[in-house]
């Protein structure tokens, strides 16, 4: 497939088959794009697929099938969803320059401004550096903590939470600052970048539209389930040996130690420039309300 002037705009979706890519794929068809998914395995592509776009196989550990997929796709656009952290970062930079894409958006993630020790965060820099040093035309997004539709990772499990019991139990005070940003809202800004000269060379921060505490965020959301919630406060320390010894005996853990830090350090971002580059956030009060709606069918 090749792309031309008169045609659709082609974009080739990396990790397309993912929450955030589900969201790019819909605000690409809304613009009139024309997307094809990556796809490294059967069950992505059939995910792709339903979105209804095309999906191109790969193989994830052969860097040439990559390599072939992204020139079959015969566009010369990219939107990397892709993690870092994964250490991909610069694979893939150098194999799409080799591909001819002249023009990328690449998600990374406003964690990388953590001062909190952990073992992604170089990865992430890595691959920021290699989109930085490419001959792409790039812009780098970094979202804050996503969420928005059933499926995330993140509010999705506090509100089943919340659903089923009037306790929740926090490290630290509760205190600390956080800014959830809307999938949806995430998803339509990517797809405005991708034809907004003025993000070339940029990276923004794409935080929610205001910082809130994790306290004042669990109220909210058990608000959207018409619910009231204690919150308990647990010193850092104990709480953190705790989970430490459930990370060693589990083999998969649905929480590590680096998350309960994290939990426990602020999170907030001046969302100013991406407002000012034609980001339109959601007020978290409104988002979580709709996803607790979809989750439960209410």
């Amino acid at each position: 497939m090749k792309e031309t002037s008169s045609s659709t705009p082609v974009v080739t979706v990396a990790g397309a088959s993912g929450f955030l890519g589900g969201a790019v794929i819909r605000a690409l068809l809304a613009k009139g794009y024309q997307p094809i998914g990556l796809a490294r395995s059967a069950t992505a592509a059939a995910t792709i697929e339903s979105r209804g776009v095309q999906a191109i196989r790969y193989d994830e550990h052969n860097p040439e099938t990559l390599l072939a997929a992204l020139r079959r796709s015969g566009a010369t656009r990219l939107i990397s969803c892709l993690n870092l952290a994964l250490g991909q970062g610069p694979l893939l930079v150098e194999l799409a320059e080799a591909a001819g894409i002249t023009r990328g958006i690449f998600v990374s993630t406003t964690s990388i401004f953590t001062t909190i020790p952990n073992h992604s965060k170089p990865k992430r820099l890595a691959g920021e550096a290699a989109i930085e040093s490419s001959s792409i035309r790039s812009t780098i997004i970094r979202p804050t903590m996503i969420y928005g539709l059933p499926g995330d990772r993140n509010m999705e499990r506090l509100l089943r939470l919340l659903r089923v019991t009037p306790i929740v139990v926090v490290p630290g005070s509760g205190g600390n600052l956080i800014q959830p940003v809307h999938v949806d809202d995430l998803g339509a800004f990517i797809v405005h970048a991708l034809a907004n000269d003025q993000t070339i060379d940029q990276a923004i921060n794409v935080p929610g539209p205001s910082a809130m505490t994790l306290r004042e965020a669990l109220q909210i959301a058990a608000g959207s389930l018409n619910k009231k919630v204690r919150i308990v406060s647990v010193p850092l320390a104990p709480m953190i040996r705790f989970v430490s010894l459930y990370e060693h005996l589990s083999r998969r853990p649905r929480i590590r130690v680096e998350q309960v830090r994290r939990l426990n350090e602020d999170k907030a971002f001046d969302p100013e420039l991406a407002i000012s580059l034609g980001f339109r956030p959601t007020p978290f009060a409104v988002g979580i309300s709709e996803e607790s709606t979809k989750l439960f069918n209410r």
